[in-house]
């Protein structure tokens, strides 16, 4: 995941997504985020990386449950530890984080906090 991760994302500021001015700070920004984020992956247990991968499959907490063979109660209490660990809200922001995506992270509002 990881090489795959920092592969989009320095594939999409080479596009000129950005303007030439604002890319040094941009990428450092954005590999400073994927570093964080690869840390974080790192300390989650096999069972939470696979709820992660089902949650960026767009699977339902009942769909992961099924394949699982886990209580709906039991997957939710994973999906909210993913959120902590990760400092976001929802599943949007977990599967926008997880793919590499950026732009609907940042779309989500995600590291922003009141």
């Amino acid at each position: 995941m990881t090489l795959t991760v920092r592969q989009h994302h320095r594939d999409w500021l080479e596009s000129g997504a950005l303007g030439r001015a604002d890319l040094p700070t941009w990428a450092q920004r954005v590999d400073e985020q994927l570093q964080d984020v690869e840390r974080r992956v790192l300390t989650l247990t096999p069972r939470r990386r696979e709820i992660a991968h089902l949650i960026c499959a767009g699977h339902s907490n009942k769909e992961i449950g099924r394949q699982l063979n886990l209580s709906a109660e039991t997957v939710k209490d994973h999906v909210f530890q993913l959120f902590q660990v990760f400092g976001i809200r929802n599943r949007f922001e977990l599967a926008a984080l997880l793919r590499g995506d950026a732009a609907a992270y940042a779309l989500s509002g995600g590291g922003e906090r009141a």
